[in-house]
């Protein structure tokens, strides 16, 4: 049997004819099926070779999923990590709404050694007096204290860190990888935090040598001590020394502690409290005998070694106030919070692959009308040359022949008849002509591991849609960038050095003959270590400065998920030295103006007595100030430079991708898909214009024969004709007229049509599902036309800034304080405190009385808010100094939300810095025990020997609340300001609110305002202080210079610490300018991109190309197929036994 098929087969093969016409005859035939043969070996390389080549063709397919969940969104981003684009429904994300920060400080934080009970213990079992003695024991209350600030300020320092971080906005168009977020909380909460870090320690060393500058003296007598001129009854001071080190020096001398000769473990003793603690460690306070050697008679939970994850339990304290006293920051990310927020409405992604299984087959299935149309005359014509070479002709030459049958085939394909068969008649011959659209096409390429070169050409190339995903998006900033700086030759010089502080600091003041000691004259030796320690602060500052910012700023990471072009990144670098520059200026200022708090309100007495003098009085020391005025200049450079290549090795792209939108190029693809849709066309117009011609002429007969009489037909006769035409349409009729024959062809047409309209509906319903996107380019676009492109295609317009850093000086037009409290743009306070009293009329400090330091309070609140008012402008200068970064433009909404963001991170983020200055200043003025000539905080007496002095804090009794307070343990001691009425004979609380405390800067922050609301209060307040009393002439003056509440936001008895807080800002008015940013952003061109399915040209396209092949197909298996099943069948069916 399988031999019998064998020989059917090549029986089949051997005579099969292709290109049998009715004309064949015995001499043709042989032609006809040498043709065959050739034909199909070609038609079937040809398949073979057009399907590997579709197989290797690389695919872009754009796809996208609506409002795909968490899950979903993790899988496409792993699978297509650049491709993927899942815009935000919400671009501006808190922080605060998907991270969680845990903060862990260092166990001394939450110990009872930073309490208040343990603090005044401690204090009690010092001696009752302190003397010049070096017993450690003095200062461990103060040790504590110091430890104690220093964790309230480190508290207060990172939870405003924590609290603006959280309130910043994450502001990002598309959902990112969980890395990403990471990488990007990460980099801007260390941001945060190294900048409070770094201004922190600027702030305290600037105050440290400001103290140690000036020469302040501290009440334990650790780095001057008194000492009387019995011929004058004055003072004198002296510097205290140790193994020939002065106190005069700026750097102290740090020594080790002891107790009876004993060195304390990790304790260490130093000029100043302050110098002493941060060098000290707390490593007695983890060790039972020890603490015993410094508390004998005293018992507390010690420090545990096994809580520490960060720190050692031999850490300098200034170690750890480097770290902010944190000793464990964790930071939860709840990522799926973020995604809730971000809430992508759809996820585009695009991929490119080959061995497309549909591609293929609609790419074969073109290729069979393709082949159809184009060997036939290829192979006739190699027959023809074949057999002619061959034949009688042989003196022709191939040229002639080939000639010849060229002009044949032309000559054929002009007398053309596509709808030849038996019933053909010449009348009926028509013409056809194509015009074939051709869409653009956007195509996706990848370039792996890219050198600088290749990306450099790329870049010059494909700008517009190259893109380079970094390997690491984190890339610090002193990798690619390098600063230098220069400062005046000044700081550089001998005059400066510590050779020169060292000579000068060795004399001792005690040295100066008695008489010279005089205001009329000054010994510049006395003075000179303070004069030239200045100029080495303030060089020193300078360079800290510079040396921290850039630290700072070096170690900022910038986050970029791809390779900055040349020209951004060159823009981006500029515009970040810039911002350098001017935080480092600003900063310096900011430190410069902040010592005036410390050298201006609080009057303390130095060791050269260059602002005080003094005499004794019942054993007790007096104070009396002098007038002082210092200052100095400083001049400073910067140079800079970046380096391109060195972000690129950074960067380190694994790959490159860019994609072109272009039209099909390819000149055999074009006579292609050319010729596969004529072939379409020839079908479809070889069924339907027959049926169609006859329409014409049905209806021209009728109107040409509707004079005459002619039978009219039915409606339901004109319908069983159509249903008779389509029940005997047949496409695979034959010469054959038998009824069996007749029978084969209607079943082999309703076949043919089931089959041919299931397979054209798949291939075209997959190609009209298909994602495509579409780009549309808007050159030199104004406002207008980008507004309405974003009406257009909201999620996909890219515009991209031909500036991409805009200073906010241009798009922030209004950006400043309205009104500060009255207190500080007005002279009302002073108008109700000074009206009616003679001019020139002095104070002399008397305790508790208002009016005898009145001058110092006014002038004091007058710097904090000269203070407040100039922290304002120059952070203002700084912000509208800096630069916007926009790489392109944004919508108006979200440049609102931007803008608004920074100027309110800004405006939160000024009171925070400012207030933690001051704290710091306040805390370290404390800490150190200094001496204050008003008001009183310690007091001075006279020793048994009549020759040394002793130190004994004030202390305040409140007997209303029958407590005492003690300026030694508590800076914050007050007790209300009195005046005695005669006529009750009783003193009373005048000015209300007013206090009277340890410092000027205490008692200027603990009183309020609350009597200059009231007319009431100021008369009362004005008539009893005055002497001589107030005449009724002044009542209205002063009265007219009241508060008024209605135009102030803090409540009349709120303290002067809280306006502080606040910095006396009423309110804020800004304005911002989005026609500004658009224009200075000045985008060239516009690029829009939408998504469709369904394109009615490319699927017409489609079906034009696919519908001959198809065809062809169908009808050549169709018979054949119907033939096969026939022999199973009659294989299959038993056949009767012949008996006879």
């Amino acid at each position: 049997m399988i031999r019998e098929l064998h020989l059917r087969l090549k029986k089949w093969i051997s005579e099969l004819n292709l290109f049998e016409k009715s004309s064949s005859n015995e001499q043709t035939l042989g032609r006809e099926r040498f043709a065959t043969r050739i034909f199909l070996i070609s038609f079937l390389c040809l398949l073979i070779i057009i399907s590997i080549i579709s197989s290797l063709i690389l695919h872009t397919v754009n796809k996208s999923e609506s409002s795909p969940y968490l899950s979903r969104f993790e899988y496409l981003l792993n699978k297509y990590p650049k491709a993927l684009n899942c815009p935000c429904s919400k671009i501006g994300i808190t922080y605060s709404t998907f991270v969680t920060i845990n903060v862990e400080f260092h166990q001394v934080c939450s110990s009872q050694f930073i309490l208040k009970p343990w603090i005044e213990s401690v204090f009690a079992q010092r001696n009752t007096l302190f003397s010049e003695s070096d017993d450690f024991h003095q200062i461990l209350s103060f040790f504590w204290q110091i430890i104690a600030d220093f964790c309230t300020i480190s508290n207060q320092s990172l939870n405003a860190a924590i609290i603006n971080f959280n309130s910043s906005f994450i502001l990002t168009p598309t959902a990112l990888s969980k890395d990403v977020i990471e990488n990007q909380i990460y980099s801007d909460l260390n941001i945060y935090i190294q900048s409070i870090q770094t201004k922190l320690a600027q702030h305290l060393l600037a105050v440290q040598r400001t103290i140690a500058g000036n020469q302040y003296v501290s009440a334990l007598t650790n780095n001057f001590y008194f000492v009387s001129s019995t011929e004058q009854n004055s003072l004198r001071m002296s510097p205290k020394q140790w193994n020939n080190c002065s106190c005069m020096r700026i750097t102290g001398c740090p020594h080790p502690a002891m107790i009876n000769e004993t060195i304390i473990p990790g304790m260490i003793m130093d000029c100043y409290l302050i110098d002493a603690t941060l060098s000290s460690t707390l490593e007695c306070y983890y060790n039972q005998t020890c603490f015993s050697l410094l508390h004998p008679s005293m018992s507390m939970k010690l420090l545990s070694t096994d809580k520490n994850k960060q720190f050692s339990f031999n850490s300098t304290i200034q170690s750890l106030l480097e770290k902010l006293m944190i000793d464990n920051l964790t930071i939860i990310i709840h990522f799926d919070l973020f995604y809730d927020h971000c809430k992508p409405v759809f996820c585009s992604y695009s991929y490119s692959h080959r061995f497309d299984i549909l591609f293929i087959i609609t790419t074969l299935i073109s290729s069979f009308g393709v082949l159809s149309f184009i060997l036939p005359f290829i192979v006739q014509l190699i027959v023809m040359i074949i057999f002619g070479c061959k034949g009688n002709n042989s003196n022709r030459s191939v040229k002639e022949i080939i000639i010849n049958e060229c002009r044949s085939i032309f000559g054929k394909i002009i007398n053309i008849n596509l709808f030849e068969n038996g019933m053909t008649d010449e009348k009926y011959i028509y013409e056809q002509r194509i015009i074939i659209i051709f869409s653009k096409q956007e195509q996706l390429i990848t370039i792996s591991e890219p050198t600088e070169e290749d990306y450099q050409n790329l870049y010059e190339k494909y700008n517009s849609t190259l893109v380079c995903p970094c390997s690491q998006i984190s890339i610090p900033y002193e990798t690619f960038l390098n600063v230098t700086f220069l400062l005046h030759q000044i700081c550089s010089s001998n005059l400066v050095s510590i050779q020169w502080i060292n000579y000068l600091s060795s004399f001792n003041p005690m040295n100066v003959p008695d008489w010279i000691v005089e205001p009329v004259a000054k010994d510049f030796r006395v003075f000179g270590t303070s004069y030239f320690e200045f100029l080495q602060i303030f060089c020193l500052l300078a360079n800290l400065t510079i040396e921290n910012t850039q630290k700072t700023f070096l170690t900022t990471e910038l986050i970029s998920k791809n390779l900055l072009s040349p020209d951004i990144f060159q823009q981006k670098t500029t515009d970040l030295m810039d911002i350098f520059v001017r935080t480092t200026q600003n900063t310096f200022i900011e430190i410069y103006q902040w010592l005036q708090v410390i050298n201006t309100i609080n009057l303390f007495i130095t060791g050269t007595k260059s602002n005080f003098d003094g005499y004794i009085e019942n054993n007790q020391v007096l104070l009396m100030d002098l007038y002082l005025n210092q200052g100095v200049f400083i001049r400073d450079g910067y140079v800079t430079g970046a380096g391109v290549v060195t972000f690129y090795r950074q960067c380190a792209p694994q790959s490159c991708s860019y994609t072109i939108i272009q039209r099909r190029q390819d000149f055999i693809l074009l006579l292609f898909l050319l010729i596969s849709t004529s072939q379409g066309l020839n079908q479809i117009l070889r069924l339907s214009i027959p049926l169609l011609s006859q329409l014409i002429l049905s209806y021209l007969r009728k109107f040409l024969s509707s004079n005459r009489s002619i039978v009219r037909i039915s409606t339901i006769q004109r319908f069983k004709r159509l249903l008779k035409s389509i029940r005997y349409f047949n496409l695979f009729r034959s010469d054959k007229k038998n009824a069996i024959s007749l029978s084969l062809q209607l079943i082999y047409t309703r076949v043919y049509l089931i089959l041919f309209t299931i397979c054209l509906i798949i291939l075209i319903f997959y190609n009209s599902i298909i994602d495509r996107t579409r780009t549309i380019v808007t050159s030199n676009p104004n406002l207008e036309d980008y507004q309405q492109l974003l009406k257009l295609y909201p999620d996909n317009v890219n515009c991209p800034c031909t500036q991409i850093t805009i200073p906010y000086a241009q798009i922030i037009t209004e950006l400043n304080v309205t009104s500060f409290h009255q207190v500080c743009t007005t002279s009302l306070l002073g108008n109700m405190v000074q009206l009616g009293r003679f001019s020139g009329s002095t104070t002399v400090s008397d305790g508790l009385k208002f009016d005898s330091w009145r001058y110092s309070f006014l002038n004091g609140l007058t710097i904090l808010c000269s203070l407040s008012q100039n922290y304002v402008k120059n952070n203002i200068e700084m912000l509208l100094s800096s630069t916007m970064l926009a790489y392109q433009t944004i919508p108006r909404n979200i440049f609102h939300q931007q803008i608004n963001t920074t100027i309110t991170r800004f405006q939160n983020e000024l009171p925070i810095t400012f207030n933690q200055t001051l704290e710091l200043i306040r805390a370290t003025n404390h800490d150190n025990a200094l001496i204050a000539f008003f008001p009183s905080n310690w007091n001075i007496f006279v020793a048994d020997d009549n020759i040394s002095f002793l130190t004994s804090p004030v202390i305040y009794n409140l007997t209303d609340m029958n407590t005492t307070c003690s300026c030694a343990t508590e800076r914050s001691c007050t007790m209300p300001v009195i005046l005695y009425d005669f006529e009750s004979n009783m003193y009373v609380n005048l000015p209300e609110g007013v206090v009277y405390s340890c410092t000027l800067v205490e008692i200027i922050l603990h009183s309020s305002l609350f009597c200059f609301y009231s007319k009431t209060c100021v008369l009362r307040y004005r008539q009893l202080s005055a002497q001589p009393p107030l005449r009724p002439t002044y009542f209205d003056q002063i009265t007219a210079n009241i508060f008024n509440s209605s135009l102030t936001r803090f409540a009349m008895n709120d303290t002067i610490e809280t306006m502080v807080s606040s910095m006396f800002i009423e309110s804020w008015s800004s304005n911002t300018s989005y026609e500004n940013f658009f224009e200075t952003c000045s985008p060239s061109q516009c690029i829009s991109t939408y998504r469709y399915r369904f394109d009615i040209i490319e699927i017409f396209t489609i079906f034009l190309s696919i519908y001959a092949g198809l065809a062809l197909i169908l009808r050549f298996l169709i018979p054949h197929l119907f033939t096969i099943i026939n022999k199973i069948r009659n294989c299959n069916r038993v056949q009767p036994l012949n008996t006879s």
